[in-house]
């Protein structure tokens, strides 16, 4: 019996290291798991531009916005309407003790050779996740194995829907290579063709039920971390703004099993293919694409010589929620932290402004200096747009302000709160209120979504359940020229929103924002400023 005793403790005390060992690995699992999806509680810094795009001219009407998970401090973007299709990685983030390389063009992707891809090709947004149908090759986790895809959303509606196809290009990012001294490689703007094997496409189809005559109007896209499913909010003005807009979600795509289960199309795919002259760039064949191009007999030849091949999966979306468009709180104006004037930099032997906001003609200041009156002699006398004109400098910054704690708190939800203090203002802000873009956070409880009035973020009760979506708080009033001051003029244009997933500085990941407008040729930059570490460390050129 004493042998039994001591037998069974010898036993206990060699396995109680083991179970020591694995509670810490358990407790360092959860502890990276927090660390992964942790998200920013307290207020945002205003927007500030933190870069220029270099080189010049390449990106000029920029749209959509995603922080590469694979290449650290680069960010995804896009142009805007019928530009070429290209997307273009930049160094958003430079780490210290590199080169300074903030806004360089690092690589631009060429899509123009790519199925369906025309004159009425839209993209409308971009966004990093996992590529689909890795868990038939993986075991289904998040780790190394399993490849980014950066997806872009060809789903604008300007055209009606029988003059393009609603369409989501999915292609394999690349991993960028570096030099000795860990500075990356630069393209120098020369586009890079995306290779077919490295392409899957979705061609969208929309719940019949669930829009009015034609399809939605869709401008923001997200999708979920591992690939699996993505879902997309409607662009719309209807009912004096408020809307709704339409919240619609994919099948999973997780496997292609489980995408034939999920799918109202089942497994139907066209196969697009091309033959060796084209595909050599000898102005050959053009893209041919068959639901049956094998089996359909007069093909075969086409099908079997092809030296290139794409599927485009047709995937069935289903509306899961709809939401009132967001709009501007009334309250925040004359409130905010500090002022940003303008996105251009102004010499110090400049005067100081001493009339802001500035004095401007019937025109809009800026509409005067695009058209070249700033040097005429009746805007000089009259002291108009002085700012805009560049003939005097913005103040210095003020000191970020300390709101008081003090503050009656108002009862009541997020949204009910802002309808009661700015519900009489809101048929005034029907044109500002559209949702131009959205980016979703990693944890999957977290949503912002961008409108020319500024940026707000809700919340998910469920992670990636779109049906529990709630109102959480306005992130941001945005401006024309893309600062936020005390004015009443809003951000005309902004058009890419994207939580920060650079890893530089690492402290901001998964909490700062990135944001873009159409035509300011530059990256603009909110740092969670919930503590004041946090607003230290928050410059783009800093680790």
């Amino acid at each position: 019996m004493g042998e039994r005793i001591r037998a069974a403790v010898g036993g206990i005390f060699v396995l109680l290291p083991l179970f020591v060992l694995l509670l810490l690995g358990s407790s360092s699992c959860v502890a990276a798991q927090h660390q992964q999806h942790r998200w920013c509680e307290g207020e945002y810094a205003p927007p500030s531009k933190a870069v220029r795009f270099r080189r010049k001219g390449l990106i000029t009407e920029e749209s959509g916005i995603a922080a590469s998970r694979l290449n650290p401090g680069i960010v995804w973007l896009h142009n805007d309407n019928f530009s070429p299709k290209h997307i273009f990685a930049v160094q958003a983030k430079a780490q210290a003790g590199r080169s300074r390389s903030d806004g360089a063009v690092v690589q631009v992707l060429d899509l123009e050779g790519l199925p369906k891809i025309n004159h009425h090709t839209d993209f409308e947004d971009i966004s990093v996740a996992h590529c689909p149908f890795q868990d038939d090759e993986t075991d289904g986790g998040d780790g190394g194995s399993r490849e980014w895809c950066i997806w872009i959303a060809d789903t604008g509606s300007n055209f009606g829907p029988k003059a393009k196809e609603i369409l989501m290009y999915v292609i394999k990012e690349p991993k960028f290579e570096v030099d000795a001294l860990g500075n990356l490689y630069s393209s120098g703007g020369s586009p890079s063709g995306v290779r077919a094997e490295d392409t899957t496409i979705l061609k969208l189809k929309y719940d019949p039920g669930s829009y009015w005559k034609q399809v939605p109007n869709v401008e923001a896209m997200v999708t979920h971390r591992n690939g699996s499913k993505f879902w997309l909010i409607e662009k719309t003005f209807s009912k004096a703004g408020n809307g709704p807009s339409g919240v619609w979600e994919s099948p999973d795509l997780g496997t292609r099993r489980r995408f034939r289960s999920t799918n109202a199309h089942g497994g139907l795919v066209e196969t697009c293919t091309r033959t060796r002259p084209a595909a050599l760039g000898g102005g050959g064949e053009e893209w041919r694409c068959d639901f049956d191009a094998v089996r359909g007999g007069s093909k075969l030849g086409d099908f079997m010589n092809a030296t290139e091949k794409v599927d485009v999966h047709h995937v069935f979306l289903s509306k899961v929620n709809e939401v009132e468009n967001p709009y501007p709180d009334c309250t925040r104006f004359g409130k905010e932290a500090k002022e940003h004037f303008s996105v251009f930099d102004y010499p110090d032997s400049l005067p100081v402004c001493t009339q802001l906001p500035e004095k401007q003609p019937d025109h809009s200041c800026r509409k005067q200096r695009d058209w070249g009156k700033c040097g005429e002699s009746w805007m000089i006398e009259k002291n108009y747009c002085e700012l805009t004109c560049r003939r005097c400098r913005p103040p210095p910054e003020r000191d970020l302000a300390v709101r008081s704690v003090e503050e009656p708190k108002q009862v009541g939800t997020p949204w009910e709160i802002l309808e009661r203090n700015c519900n009489e203002t809101k048929r005034g802000h029907r044109n500002i209120r559209n949702i131009a873009a959205a980016d979703l956070h990693d944890s999957g409880k977290k949503l912002l979504l961008a409108t020319y009035g500024g940026i707000f973020e809700y919340t998910l009760t469920s992670a990636f359940d779109f049906t529990t979506l709630a109102f959480a708080r306005q992130v941001s009033t945005t401006n024309r020229d893309g600062s936020e001051d005390e004015s009443d003029e809003y951000w005309k244009g902004q058009e890419g929103v994207a939580y920060d997933y650079t890893g530089i500085p690492s402290h901001q990941e998964g909490k700062a924002i990135w944001s873009v407008s159409e035509h300011h040729e530059g990256l603009y930059y909110l740092p969670c400023a919930e503590d004041k570490d946090s607003l230290a460390g928050a410059s783009p050129s800093q680790e």
